[in-house]
């Protein structure tokens, strides 16, 4: 059996008929949800599935993955595909996942594809846990969430609001008109104070822009951290519009595999995929590995 999660809230299906993209197709048994508050229950309903695909965005994607974990699924969850019916999808294109949703399924239903890992990340601060699949914290969370909050419910393209929000990211950085400076222990290093630009942990093969990533080894994640510092971000920002950012080193640029990473008072917001999870400015926050999961990947 495959099950299919639709998230009604999510960008695409708020301006459609969820109810059409699973009509009159056997051995697919369908969930709707208001927002992803019930999709531990989903999981319940959904038991017996081998596939489950979740129609949605980053955010539904993120609520499923903490309900697997909460829920006690992580070691037997079936594989999992992605729709991309957000406004990002981030995840879903990082699984080749080009086309409509419609078109989509229909082709994970013919058993097109093929199986990939992923090892999500649980972002902790005290009783509170949450998993998913890239998280931004420092300068970098702020200028997501002002073109979440700010463009895209202007009705701006997409593209066009990630280079505006990159451009104001870029820009702060640039005239030093802002700060965030917060202690980061990587792994078994001590715990050090930094000023950062962007801080990405990230289980993916790729970023917003189409940046290729070398995939972690083992069930680790990618670190990249860039400092606040007019001469580091000159430098990343002209390695990157050539496509070569990471191919060389640049003081204040860091690529690194780890397995966990603890923040300590942190003052800006903490992005996973794409969604505020609403963490407490102090106390520390801490992101490790789980254990990998299946996803389908599409060619």
């Amino acid at each position: 059996m495959i099950g299919l999660i639709t998230n009604r809230r999510s960008a695409v299906n708020r301006a459609r008929s969820a109810g059409t993209l699973q009509a009159n197709i056997d051995g697919v048994r369908s969930v709707e949800l208001d927002g992803m508050a019930d999709a531990a229950q989903a999981l319940h309903d959904l038991r017996h599935a081998r596939l489950l695909i979740v129609n949605g965005g980053d955010g539904s994607v993120q609520g499923l993955l903490t309900a697997l974990h909460h829920e006690g699924r992580w070691r037997d969850a079936p594989a999992l595909a992605v729709l991309p019916a957000g406004e990002t999808n981030l995840i879903a294109r990082d699984l080749g996942m080009a086309g409509t949703p419609d078109q989509l399924l229909h082709r994970l239903l013919r058993e097109e594809g093929r199986l990939v890992t992923r090892a999500p990340l649980i972002v902790e601060q005290g009783n509170r846990s949450d998993v998913g699949l890239f998280a931004a914290g420092a300068g970098l969370s702020e200028s997501i969430l002002w073109c979440r909050q700010a463009l895209y419910r202007r009705g701006l393209p997409h593209g066009l609001s990630h280079a505006l929000a990159a451009t104001r990211a870029i820009g702060g950085a640039l005239v030093g008109n802002c700060q965030s400076p917060a202690t980061v222990a990587i792994d078994a290093a001590p715990p050090a104070r930094r000023d950062l630009l962007v801080l990405i942990a990230t289980a993916l093969k790729s970023l917003l822009f189409g940046q290729a990533l070398a995939p972690p080894p083992g069930d680790g994640f990618q670190l990249i951290t860039v400092a606040r510092n007019r001469r580091t971000v000159a430098t990343g920002l002209g390695d990157f519009l050539r496509g070569r950012l990471g191919a060389r080193p640049i003081p204040g640029v860091g690529f690194d595999h780890v397995r966990r990473v603890a923040l300590h008072g942190n003052s800006t917001p903490l992005v996973l995929d794409g969604e505020d999870i609403g963490l407490r400015p102090d106390g520390i926050v801490t992101l490790r590995a789980l254990p990998p999961l299946c996803f389908v990947e599409l060619a």
